[in-house]
């Protein structure tokens, strides 16, 4: 199964992320035009806090777009990848991994997988997405992907302030 998303939408998502990024950029910019590097406690602290606000709007946006792509796939949830996966592994039993887009959609691969009488993760491996509290509720628990948003935007803060610094070229 594949995720599709049309031109319009793509250059509309990718648009949309471009300006998040060009307003963090510009209000960093007014702040070093402002204040200067004679406090870089300061500046660090104002770089994480715009890098966590941005990477968490960017994060939404991103999460957003990729729901919206797997909600027109009919995959978006426990109950859909439940029935999609049946199908899918009928149609190719030599599947022996999944990774999928969100815990929910991870459960329903599971359920599947344990109805079809296929050992987890002997027979198949399966990959969440999102650490939520239903990843470890479950038999066997899930393996799954930890989205780090402050380390993200700490670290995005650090770039740029190295760009900003000439530390590294932009």
């Amino acid at each position: 199964m594949s995720l599709t998303v049309s031109a319009r939408d793509w250059a509309n998502y990718i648009g949309k992320l471009s300006a998040l990024n060009e307003e963090a950029a510009e209000k960093m910019k007014a702040f070093v035009r402002s204040y200067g590097f004679s406090d870089m406690t300061a500046v660090t602290d104002y770089a994480y806090g715009l890098a966590t606000k941005y990477g968490e709007g960017s994060a939404a946006l991103s999460a957003a777009m990729y729901d919206a792509v797997a909600e027109m796939s009919g995959n978006n949830n426990t109950a859909d990848s439940k029935n999609v996966m049946e199908g899918q592994l009928i149609a190719n039993p030599d599947i022996n991994l999944v990774l999928c887009h969100n815990d929910d959609t991870a459960l329903g691969v599971l359920y599947t997988c344990k109805h079809m009488g296929l050992r987890i993760p002997d027979d198949v491996c399966i990959c969440g997405y999102g650490d939520g509290i239903r990843a470890i509720s479950c038999d066997p628990q899930l393996t799954t992907i930890v989205q780090r948003g402050h380390d993200v935007g700490r670290e995005a803060g650090q770039i740029m302030l190295d760009i900003l610094n000439g530390t590294i070229p932009p």
